[in-house]
């Protein structure tokens, strides 16, 4: 079964038009921000200015930040983070790898991600059957003549 790549849309907000460039610009300061920002502790690698990890809503603010002066302004934290967990249920990870990877303390959000990708798969697959279906298979001439009777 083949593969085709899917690439992330960000749909434009607020009536702004971002060309292909500037997005992929913009991906590129965002990336250079995030390693020139200094490290804290095993799992702090985003830190404040004050040197503390950010809340939750201190992070998607700052984020909000970097993806305005990155020009891309349809961009948020919790945007890419639904991507990356599509991306990565696509590509086959199961819930408690996306578990691990996103920091879900249960299956249930893992769970979107992969049931949905689960069930493109299945479909995929049950619509390659189609191609090796036949009526003829199923009915023969006399189960025909038999129900005409």
């Amino acid at each position: 079964m083949s593969r085709v790549a899917r690439k992330p849309r960000f749909p434009p907000q607020n009536g702004s038009q971002t060309r292909r460039g500037e997005r992929q610009a913009g991906f590129a300061a965002t990336g250079r921000a995030i390693k020139a920002t200094r490290t804290a502790g095993l799992r702090t690698f985003l830190v404040t200015q004050g040197g503390k990890p950010f809340s939750d809503a201190g992070f998607g603010n700052k984020m909000r930040e970097w993806c305005d002066q990155a020009k891309l302004p349809e961009c948020s934290s919790h945007g890419l983070k639904k991507i990356a967990a599509t991306i990565r249920a696509e590509a086959g990870a199961t819930d408690r790898q996306m578990m691990a990877l996103f920091d879900w303390s249960s299956e249930k959000m893992a769970s979107v991600y992969t049931s949905k990708a689960n069930k493109v798969r299945l479909a995929q697959a049950g619509a390659a059957t189609l191609a090796t279906f036949s009526l003829d298979a199923l009915i023969s001439a006399e189960d025909v003549k038999e129900a005409a009777n």
